[in-house]
């Protein structure tokens, strides 16, 4: 009897284990995109390389990701990548498994003694042409690591004064030298323009040094108007602004927002004022109603309304990187029935709650001078819709 008992705990020690596993998140590039910049990753390794950064990253990032790179680095084996390159010496890993789909990594040693890390990724999602959020994956990210600790730390603000094209081009991390390189095609057949930026080491961050020539700003603008063009500006408007009745765009221009050399097109509705901007794909930044009032500045777009009773005003504050919002809040402030002024930040009148701090945080950003508006060098929205690239 006590045998046979032995017997079915050592059963239970082989079955248990395998029913009650819990399935490893499968990271897709999104997924990563998503998640880095909230994730420190530890590193095994007491004197990584790249490989051992890689492989630190990988652990972190189990999934389509990072597998087809990390099962070629341990096994020399990938039925999936169509090319990889591994530099121990130099410090850089890059591997690809189409044209869309890239993978690059390499590091920098700081003055400080520590390591900066950049991971390049990019991937195409199914289904971007009918969801405006999906779309062309792109993530240039850093991270600080510090061999005391073996601690990978993400840096939400890129160790440079600007990410040019805002990734809207193609970026190769240096192979050979230190120097990441971000190439921007512009025109089509003979009538074709490059643009190269390089982001320039100096031991501890980067500087940009580089010009993007009027001419290639005008044949950028022009495959935007193409891409307007061919694919009908309609359907993207009636979509994203389904609600708005007899919503149509009437006026275009374009602005570099977010400073990054690469212009986005703002669109907007005369009579309902529905401030616009897309790229690539169609992002609604704001509306302005009947009480309301949007403000352009360099990197934000904030929308300003009255509500309620009280004396209540409500501003929203959105945050604009790589032709994107990348973070939004709002204030309301409002008079109580003391006639006390009240501030709620994120909806939270706790000053010191998380909302309230997060909000804080992102409206200390907003330059003080706005943009004119008015004076961004409007066209009729036609000259836009008619466009054909010759």
């Amino acid at each position: 009897m006590k045998r046979l008992i032995n017997i079915l705990i050592l059963l239970a020690l082989v079955i248990l284990p395998a029913s009650a596993k819990t399935t490893a998140k499968n990271y897709s590039v999104s997924d990563v995109i998503k998640a880095w910049k909230a994730r420190t990753i530890k590193v095994n390794a007491t004197t990584p390389d790249i490989a051992g950064f890689f492989k630190a990253f990988a652990t972190a990032y189990p999934g389509n990701a990072t597998s087809p790179t990390l099962t070629r680095l341990s096994t020399g084996k990938s039925k999936v990548l169509k090319s990889f390159s591994l530099d121990a010496k130099n410090g850089f890993i890059s591997s690809s498994e189409s044209s869309v789909k890239q993978l690059q990594m390499c590091y920098w040693n700081k003055n400080n003694g520590n390591k900066l890390i950049a991971v390049y990724l990019t991937d195409f999602a199914e289904g971007a042409a009918d969801d405006p959020d999906a779309g062309f994956f792109k993530a240039l990210m850093f991270y600080d690591y510090d061999a005391a600790s073996r601690t990978m730390t993400p840096l939400a603000t890129p160790p440079a004064d600007g990410i040019p094209f805002g990734l809207n081009c193609q970026v190769a991390l240096p192979s050979t030298g230190k120097d990441i390189k971000f190439e921007q095609k512009a025109g089509t057949g003979s009538n074709t323009d490059i643009a190269t930026v390089f982001l320039h080491w100096n031991g501890n961050s980067f500087s940009t040094n580089g010009v993007v020539s009027q001419r290639h700003k005008q044949l950028r603008r022009d495959d935007i108007r193409s891409t307007i063009a061919n694919f009908g500006i309609a359907g993207f408007w009636a979509n994203t602004i389904a609600k708005e009745k007899n919503a149509k765009p009437s006026e275009f221009a374009f602005i570099d927002i977010d400073g990054d050399s690469d212009e986005e097109l703002f669109l907007r509705d005369t009579p309902n004022r529905l401030g616009c901007i897309i790229n690539s794909y169609f992002h609604v930044i704001a509306q302005q109603g009947f009480k309301s009032s949007i403000s352009i500045y360099n990197g934000f777009v904030t929308v300003t309304s009255s509500a309620g009773t009280g004396g209540a005003v409500n501003t929203e504050y959105h945050k604009i990187e790589n032709s994107k919002v990348v973070a939004s809040c709002d204030i309301m402030e409002y008079n109580d029935e003391n006639d006390n002024r009240i501030t709620e930040y994120n909806g939270e009148t706790n000053q010191n709650s998380k909302a309230a701090k997060e909000a804080k945080a992102i409206i200390a950003k907003v330059p003080k001078t706005p943009i004119d508006i008015d004076n961004l060098g409007w066209m009729p929205f036609s000259k836009l819709k008619s466009f054909v690239r010759k």
